[in-house]
């Protein structure tokens, strides 16, 4: 694979327009972050924000601003014949809109990308490399699932929220709030949490906010109240009735507990 030209979080004024009628000598991956309108065999076709767009060897190329100004990362790149097999191999379709539910994932690839090409880092072929096959084995998992499953797309979103939860877990998390975010309505989200994980969201919020306190009380000395702060509870009496709820055991006696096994086995 050898990146001929690469660009991230590119904008333009809304009169732009790429005219190509012979497209390029290459292929062109596109992410497009505005809405967009691509012409295909002559018909127009609107995009929303956050579409994946690939181009062939020399496929004419339209495409243009839509009532915004233009964003988009893009790279132009060569293969090698064993490379256009793998390539095809994935099933993306090339000159098809691909609505991408986590764009900030393949964004944050073609940032890293160019960052290997303008350097001169002594792997960068090999790590270039991997950021293209990382690229495109993650956009076919995406656009594969999304087109075997109506509720995959739905997943995705939920997987993305979950990871928040566990990451944030001190955070005031909703249902309200987190249904929003992927436009559901509470009930509907609800129902398709439990479906997705096998567990309500107010549990697992719940789990997330114990499997941090557990952490701070296996790895610091802090205080109960302390940590009950830090895992978002407002105060410690809430925190330890939920612990115990868990684990069967006080947050004093799971440290306890913690503290013996590894002097027993040091």
């Amino acid at each position: 694979m050898q990146i001929e030209y690469i660009g991230h979080n590119y904008t333009h004024n809304m009169d732009f327009k790429i005219t190509r009628p012979n497209g390029s000598n290459n292929y062109l991956a596109l992410i497009i972050k505005s809405p967009a309108t691509f012409y295909i065999d002559g018909q127009p076709i609107h995009t929303s924000p956050n579409t994946f767009f690939l181009y062939k060897k020399g496929s004419p190329q339209y495409y243009e601003a839509y009532e915004q100004p233009f964003s988009n990362d893009w790279f132009h790149f060569n293969l090698a014949p064993n490379e256009i097999h793998y390539l095809e191999q994935l099933n993306i379709p090339f000159e098809t809109p691909i609505q991408l539910i986590d764009v900030s994932f393949f964004s944050l690839l073609i940032k890293q990308m160019a960052y290997e090409v303008y350097s001169d880092n002594l792997y960068k072929s090999i790590t270039l490399d991997r950021y293209f096959q990382i690229f495109f084995i993650k956009l076919a998992e995406s656009y594969n699932a999304a087109h075997s499953n109506e509720l995959i797309p739905r997943y995705q979103q939920l997987d993305l929220l979950r990871s928040k939860i566990y990451n944030f877990p001190y955070k005031k998390w909703t249902v309200e709030w987190l249904a929003h975010e992927i436009t559901l309505s509470p009930c509907y989200f609800q129902k398709l949490y439990k479906k997705r994980f096998g567990i309500t969201c107010a549990n697992d919020i719940i789990n997330a906010r114990i499997e941090l306190a557990k952490y701070n009380l296996t790895t610091t000395d802090l205080s109960i109240k302390n940590i009950a702060e830090l895992c978002g509870y407002a105060n410690d009496v809430h925190f330890m009735r939920q612990f115990k709820k868990i684990t069967n055991l006080t947050p004093s006696e799971y440290r306890l507990q913690h503290m013996q096994k590894i002097e027993f086995t040091s």
